[in-house]
């Protein structure tokens, strides 16, 4: 017959089946059944069994509590779900069975616990539902409530899905062509019921969860797919996380078209490590005083997380240490609003002053309840200050009377009864005892009790003794109940505070961000760059961010640029290897990123127009799981920036054709570099960089097109890079100079100049003759040995496989004694 305990376990299994189902039972959680085989796999652990009922003996596997986060963290990993089942009743005052309930479902995008978590970045639950050629996303972060949604085109997927990286999807089930989505593959998908979604559905899920009539007010009444996105994340969050849903208190609509886009090929081909006019002028007004920046860059330095540790408050998850911390937080935010307030030009950041909200109720609600460097957990008695709980000190003192009475017992003992190894203790099993020798027994007084039989002597009590036990131990379940309800009475009232801390904290981050931006703009020399809705891009003596730091100070040779879609549009860069070119196209893209961010940038001067996306193809890379080539991923990555660029875009193009042959590759870069310039839809800003110097007649055909070239000083057959950006073409590559430069033996260095020699004496040949008319045979690739010789042909004519040792040495003397003739 089946247990009761089984019959509740069976139960919540059967809610929860595509869950590991962790069973609170006392100290430990513990699995069974097919979860259990499990657990004893993935987490190495004893597999044993249990009888529940008679002849049922079931699987079992479990863990101590205190390990949750560890083993937790291990199965998330794997890409497990877990489902926690704690005992929500007293098991001492529970009648039958103890009450137990699926408190919250962990998964890779709902996680909170701070070991499972990557501090510096966010980890987001999203969903996406398609439509035709439409998207509807939507995201949520649970440990700082932020909640979003958009809609789009579906070719945009791929850009958004990279910048947000979601721990996990959700998707409908069974949802066509979803394998097919380029989503990552760090993401794990979640299908979910397809009415998750259902437009009505999801819409009332919205409505009921921020108890409004509307969605005007979040902006995406009328995005339906957008709705449906949303709604998905809150209906699963209510399944999972019934306790992180009730903070997540507004929704953020936003469209992709309001943001420069950056491809993940162009964050990496940029080293960027995962604004507008309100950011430029705070950090000017940073930048401008040395001495005020300072002052906030060193209170910010005792500012933890303070969205994390709000939202473990407000979920039930919160450490002493959290609260200690939020107050530490809190109490440097007036302190940076005071600085901030205190010039003349505090306009400039007056908006920033604003959003620091007064929290001084919660810091001294902290200061006076929780002690300064309060244990992990709370229970032992130190987590509470004195004076806050007048019970609690009570209890406090009648247990630390106990104690001192238990101290002084031994000495006491020792004298009443003359023996001097007398001891007094403590063991778990049998309490508070006073020890005395086999020698010594017959000293024992005669209100001694006896307790426990030693081999060497006997342990006994005293009912005086057994009285101050009784209130120690009794004294110390008192404290930990106290201090447990004093504690969750705290955070309850800091959580009702809850979005003036967020606020404020939100206020903190953008603060240190344009600080930080303000002190490298001083500390490298940066200015103020100028916006404009203009199409042009000037840089003067612009510079590398992270390659100058890299070089000693000085040594960075600072260049120039100027594109503008309606002029200079298209740069043809050459020049060889090794001289700069994919520095100097990089530092433009970077230093016109960093100006539409907010942030000042390493130039003399700079003015952009604003650039709607920047896209990149850089450097040779294959992706061999897919079954692509390094030119396949190249050629996928350029007709990408082809489909998607607008005429407000900058390309940066880095070496288009080198995985290929000569002539292949210099074909494919010229009509990209044709298309660039002259199709309608794109005319956009362009930097090309190429080792085929053949491309600078473009300049002489397109009329936006134009040559620059990396200058190199030749003198002797020395090379020299001077690094600098001049107009005009370069007519050689200098790959030979480079091959000697990286070493290569000379007998490699000298044929290679005699095989160039050949060649580019072919090429002066081919280019003499006639030019090739449309429809005559395609010029084929050029070979490296182009002679004939009686000798050659002789050689190439014996049957070598059927010749002697001795007939081939001879054959091979007489041909090599007659090519030297010839």
């Amino acid at each position: 017959m089946t247990t009761p305990v089984r019959r509740q376990y069976l139960g919540v299994k059967r809610e929860h089946q595509d869950e590991i189902l962790l069973f609170r039972m006392g100290d430990f959680y513990e699995t069974f059944d097919d979860d259990a085989r499990l657990l004893s796999r993935e987490l190495e652990i004893a597999l044993t069994s249990r009888e529940f009922g008679k002849g049922q003996r079931v699987p079992l596997a479990g863990i101590p509590y205190h390990s949750l986060e560890a083993s937790l963290a291990r199965l998330i990993k794997k890409g497990y779900k877990v489902a926690i089942c704690e005992q929500v009743s007293d098991p001492a005052t529970s009648k039958g069975i103890v009450d137990r309930e699926v408190v919250r479902v962990v998964t890779p995008g709902t996680v909170i616990e701070d070991t499972l978590l990557e501090q510096k970045a966010n980890n987001y639950l999203a969903a996406l539902v398609v439509e035709g050629d439409a998207a509807g996303l939507s995201w949520v972060d649970i440990t700082t409530s932020e909640f979003a949604t958009t809609q789009f085109d579906l070719s945009h997927l791929s850009v958004e899905m990279a910048r947000l990286q979601p721990s996990e999807l959700l998707v409908p089930d069974g949802q066509p062509d979803v394998d097919d989505l380029d989503i990552g593959d760090r993401t794990m998908l979640t299908p979910l019921a397809a009415d998750a979604f259902h437009a009505d559905w999801a819409r009332e899920t919205l409505l009921r969860h921020f108890g409004v009539a509307s969605l005007e007010s979040f902006g995406c009444e009328g995005q339906a797919l957008a709705v449906r996105a949303a709604g998905a994340v809150i209906d699963y969050l209510e399944q999972t996380q019934r306790s992180a849903v009730g903070q997540i208190n507004t929704l953020y609509t936003y469209s992709t078209a309001d943001y420069m886009v950056l491809d993940a090929q162009t964050r990496r081909n940029l080293e960027l490590y995962e604004g507008g006019r309100w950011g430029s002028d705070a950090v000017e007004w940073f930048h401008r005083s040395a001495l005020r920046r300072e002052r906030v860059v060193m209170l910010l330095e005792a500012v933890s997380d303070m969205e994390r540790l709000v939202n473990r408050v407000r979920g039930h998850s919160a450490t002493p240490r959290d609260l200690v911390g939020l107050a530490n937080s809190l109490e440097a935010a007036p302190k940076i609003k005071v600085i901030l307030c205190e010039d003349d030009d505090a306009d400039k950041v007056e908006w920033l002053a604003e959003r620091i909200t007064d929290n001084g109720e919660v810091i001294e609600l902290v200061r006076q309840s929780i002690s300064d460097d309060p244990p992990l957990s709370v229970g032992d008695g130190n987590v509470i200050r004195k004076g806050f709980s007048p019970d609690l000190d009570e209890v406090r003192g009648a247990s630390r009377n106990a104690q001192d009475y238990i101290a002084r017992l031994e000495q006491k003992e020792r004298e009443r009864t003359g023996i001097k190894s007398l001891k007094v203790g403590y063991n778990r099993v049998f309490g508070y005892y006073i020890e005395i020798s086999n020698s010594n027994l017959a000293q024992a007084p005669e209100d001694y009790v006896r307790r426990q039989t030693l081999v060497g002597g006997e342990r006994f009590i005293t009912p005086e003794m057994k009285e101050y036990e009784s209130l120690i131990l009794n004294a110390q379940d008192r404290i930990g109940e106290i201090e447990g309800a004093l504690f969750r009475q705290v955070c309850q009232q800091v959580a009702g505070h809850a979005e003036q801390i967020l606020s404020t904290a939100r206020a903190i981050a953008n603060i240190d961000v344009f600080a930080s931006l303000a002190e490298v703009a001083s500390r490298f020399g940066y200015v103020r760059p100028v916006l404009d809705e203009g199409d042009a891009v000037t840089i003067k003596q612009g510079r590398h961010p992270v390659v100058e730091r890299m070089l000693p100070a000085g040594d960075f040779v600072a260049n120039d640029a100027a594109l503008a879609s309606g002029g200079e549009q298209l740069i043809i860069l050459t020049g060889p290897n090794m001289a700069g070119k994919s520095t100097y196209i990089r530092q433009v893209a970077v230093i016109v990123l960093m100006a539409q961010i907010g942030s000042f940038v390493p130039a003399d001067s700079a003015r952009v127009g604003v650039c709607d996306r920047i896209f990149t193809r850089v450097g040779l890379q294959d992706d061999l799981a897919m079954g692509q080539s390094t030119f396949m991923v190249e050629m996928v990555e350029t007709a990408a920036i082809l489909n998607h660029a607008t005429p407000r875009s900058l390309i940066v193009l880095d070496e288009i054709g080198r995985g290929t042959s000569t002539y292949d590759g210099l074909a494919i870069a010229r009509a990209v570099a044709e298309h660039l310039h002259n199709n309608p839809r794109l005319g956009c800003k362009t930097l090309f960089a190429t080792h085929y110097h053949e491309l600078t007649q473009l300049a002489d055909i397109l009329p936006r097109a134009f040559n620059y070239n990396v200058v190199v000083s030749e003198d002797k057959g020395q090379v020299v890079f001077l690094r600098n950006i001049a107009p005009g073409g370069a007519d050689r590559s200098y790959g030979v100079h480079v091959a000697r430069l990286a070493g290569m033996p000379a007998s490699v260095v000298n044929r290679a100049w005699d095989v160039l020699a050949e060649l580019e004496d072919d090429s002066r040949v081919n280019r003499s003759s006639p030019r090739r008319r449309r429809g005559s045979p395609q010029p084929q690739q050029m070979p490296l040995l182009t002679f004939t010789s009686p000798v050659v042909d002789e050689l190439l004519a014996l049957d070598v496989a059927s010749m002697t040792p001795l007939d081939a040495i001879n054959k091979l003397y007489e041909l090599q004694e007659r090519a030297r003739e010839e």
